[in-house]
């Protein structure tokens, strides 16, 4: 009896956390210039110049213009027209009105201004105008940012 009562617990656990979502979402607005540091990846979409450094795997849409400013990668064009940079270890300087851009790997460090939405997941934080977070595993961070009024 004990055993069958063990089994029926173990699972109703596994079933309930099936149903309990892993991953939960963070929403944050803010104005001006966004700040982060980090590990896991971060993807940035909008009119936006950005200045971000790190090792692992950066791609770039065709419509952005994307500058290797220090560093090394192995540059690769996709079907879609994307550039990615495989074993990325250094920095680059992304601008355009129309910019998608995705970085996966460790020491991660973005500056981004203008406009757009960046999303985070992994372990690190962030700063957007006056405001400043952190960025978790378990969660997928995602930024609105603007320019401030001139």
């Amino acid at each position: 009896m004990k055993k069958l009562f063990f089994y029926c617990n173990s699972v109703f656990f596994i079933l309930l956390l099936a149903v309990v979502p892993l991953s939960a979402e963070i929403r944050a607005e803010g104005q001006g210039l966004v700040w982060a540091r980090g590990n896991g990846s971060i993807e940035i979409r909008g009119g936006s110049t950005v200045d971000i450094a790190g090792n692992g795997l950066l791609k770039v849409n065709k419509e952005a213009s994307c500058e290797l400013v220090d560093g090394t990668g192995e540059k690769l064009a996709t079907t879609t027209g994307a550039i990615l940079y495989i074993n990325f270890d250094g920095r680059a300087k992304v601008s355009g009105e129309d910019i998608a851009l995705e970085i996966n790997g460790a020491n991660i460090v973005l500056n981004a201004k203008g406009t757009g939405v960046v999303t985070f997941k992994g372990a690190g934080i962030y700063v957007v105008g006056l405001s400043i977070g952190y960025w978790h595993p378990f969660e997928k961070t995602i930024i609105t940012f603007t320019a401030p009024p001139e």
